[in-house]
């Protein structure tokens, strides 16, 4: 997982091609979650990605999503949230972008809780988060084993 620095500038979740998906300005409100993630796994479904990697595409996706329903803004603020995914068929890639505009609010100690950066960290290839001023910025891939390019799907 490659975390940047404080000062590093968040690039917004821009759209994708038409073999994407994407939602921009959702509400970032736990309600806003379960459509989201039903659509997310539709799509997959619709590109061909296999149901086992798309268990773990959604659930990191979701996760992600979570954390900015819960950290990015300071109730009673409202926000929200960008989800974009992409499919790579030529390089056999999923990428997906979670992108919220606020700044991260740590919630109290729990020791029940805190493990959804690792969570999504074991279930993606590659997990990339930029935090800066204008928001955070998760970007998880998902690629095919480098010698069985049937993999994902």
């Amino acid at each position: 997982m490659t975390t940047p620095g404080p000062d590093t500038a968040v690039s917004p979740v821009a759209p994708v091609a038409s073999s994407g998906f994407w939602h921009h300005g959702v509400p970032a409100e736990p309600g806003s979650l379960l459509a989201l993630r039903r659509d997310l796994a539709r799509w997959l479904g619709s590109v061909g990605i296999r149901s086992e990697r798309a268990d773990d595409i959604v659930l990191a996706s979701y996760e992600a999503l979570a954390n900015v329903v819960e950290h990015a803004y300071v109730r009673p603020r409202a926000g929200s949230l960008d989800l974009a995914a992409r499919f790579d068929e030529g390089d056999a890639c999923v990428e997906v972008v979670v992108g919220d505009r606020g700044r991260w609010a740590a919630g109290p100690p729990d020791p029940l809780r805190g493990n959804g950066l690792r969570l999504i960290d074991s279930l993606a290839d590659d997990v990339e988060i930029a935090r800066g001023d204008a928001g955070t910025v998760v970007r998880m891939s998902w690629a095919a084993h480098p010698n069985r390019r049937d993999a994902l799907w």
